[in-house]
């Protein structure tokens, strides 16, 4: 019990104490909506999707959550959610022998989002996300697709540890296809080359600052740490 709560302060701490300061964001998702959290599970291989409508604070106001499981050692279990705690997270879990592939898409439940200008008329020129904690190396990938179809990408492997992605949008893939102002689809999927990853993340947005406080930083990494010593007491 005492872990769970040195665990839930640090990231209490995290979200409410060291927001990171920008003059100006569009905000994607902050997983923090609904107050009773989003879930989905695999147990061996195969794949779940959920859908929430009617989110405040979430692009769209819907989000659509995809857990996908191709390889399954001993039948274990892979867990893709959200929790409102510390201002919002969501986690992508999987248990021993497990490779579980995580996808959030806002598309307004497949209707689109309309054509809406994520950049606010070219103010805002990096997109960010936070990764507070992973034990593996994960493998992120963002697509942006536009009104008329066009679709941007970027990916990399991240590694261990936490990460604050801030990526230009025109070093995206594919960047002067797609129009940025005029925007139908946003997706992440969060995967590893290894199996058992396990990686818990928060606030995507697209923003104006290049780089997060020093000290918004500086408590990612107490965070994260936290998150990440959590899931390893739970595998043993």
């Amino acid at each position: 019990m005492k872990k769970m709560i040195a665990t839930l302060a640090a990231l209490a701490i995290l979200g409410v104490l060291a927001p990171t300061i920008y003059a100006d964001t569009f905000l994607i998702d902050d997983f923090s909506m609904p107050i009773v959290g989003q879930t989905i599970t695999v147990t061996g291989t195969g794949s779940q999707t959920s859908t929430i409508n009617s989110l405040t604070g979430v692009v769209g106001n819907t989000r659509t959550m995809n857990i996908n499981v191709t390889s399954s050692a001993y039948g274990y279990s892979s867990t893709l959610k959200t929790s409102p705690l510390a201002g919002g997270t969501l986690e992508l879990g999987n248990e021993g022998g497990q490779n579980g592939v995580g996808t959030i898409t806002w598309d307004a439940g497949g209707a689109g989002l309309g054509g809406i200008d994520i950049t606010n008329g070219g103010l805002l020129p990096y997109f960010q996300a936070k990764m507070l904690s992973s034990d593996q190396t994960d493998i992120f990938r963002v697509d942006i697709t536009d009104s008329s179809g066009h679709t941007a990408y970027w990916t990399s492997n991240l590694g261990t540890g936490p990460n604050a992605i801030n990526q230009l949008l025109s070093s995206f893939t594919n960047p002067n296809a797609a129009d940025f102002t005029s925007v139908d689809k946003i997706m992440v999927t969060l995967s590893s080359l290894n199996l058992a990853q396990d990686t818990v993340m928060d606030t995507v947005e697209v923003t104006n600052t290049p780089v997060p406080e020093p000290a918004t930083m500086t408590l990612l990494a107490l965070g994260g740490f936290s998150v990440f010593m959590a899931r390893r007491r739970r595998k043993v």
